[in-house]
């Protein structure tokens, strides 16, 4: 158990514990030598409810190391009973990759979302950040280990449900295995912390699609 997950445990009142299933294809392909698309695509089943993400955007590539990103969400919530709801979201982000010489890569991504949904009329602001760990890095034919942490700020309460503070912690461990054209499939079991009036804890199992950014690359 990680400190944080210590803190928020402590601070709840009763834990409840859940299964889930989540797969996700994750590409950004170059556009220009200094500007690139970038598009995540999810689904999620979770416990009483399937969830889908659609999110596009366009980056400029600073430096070798750094990148500044803009783009839009948009997520469909459909229950098992009830109705769909629908959420939309502005985002911006900053990624960082930060060398750890031949053996491991550190990657830091901040990202910061204005959120609207059709139950309510006011903006959920948030703040992710986001780090994750690769060994080795960028050898595409190897088996990868990859580690991660993304926490959730709301900076904001709303009125269709947006709480400020922390919103939720993600911890993901897994392996990224080489797949045809440079590309990779990344297994793994993914750790979602939701600290509310209770503490809910989903076990998530895993799988990314990160395509190879050759075989994407648009003709210039």
């Amino acid at each position: 158990m990680t400190l944080l997950t210590a803190l928020i445990a402590g601070a709840s009142a009763q834990t409840t514990q859940d299964l889930a299933v989540w797969t996700a294809v994750l590409a950004s392909p170059d556009l220009t030598d200094r500007t690139r698309l970038w598009f995540d695509g999810h689904t999620r089943r979770d416990a009483g409810r399937f969830l889908a993400i659609v999110r596009p955007g366009v980056g400029l590539q600073f430096n070798d190391a750094v990148s500044g990103w803009i783009g839009y969400g948009w997520i469909p919530s459909i229950p098992d009973e009830g109705d769909t709801t629908h959420e939309h979201r502005i985002w911006e982000q900053l990624i960082a990759n930060l060398g750890l010489g031949d053996r491991a890569s550190l990657q830091s991504r901040t990202r910061f979302e204005q959120r609207f949904a059709g139950s309510g009329g006011e903006v959920g602001l948030r703040l992710r950040e986001f780090v994750r760990f690769t060994l080795p890095p960028d050898q595409p034919k190897r088996v990868r280990l990859a580690l991660w942490d993304e926490l959730f700020v709301g900076l904001n309460d709303t009125d269709w449900g947006a709480v400020g503070g922390i919103d939720q912690n993600r911890l993901f461990v897994g392996a990224g295995l080489p797949v045809s054209h440079g590309g990779r499939v990344e297994l793994g079991l993914l750790n979602v912390l939701l600290p509310r009036d209770d503490l809910n804890v989903t076990w998530v199992i895993a799988a990314n699609w990160f395509p190879s950014r050759q075989v994407l690359r648009p003709n210039r």
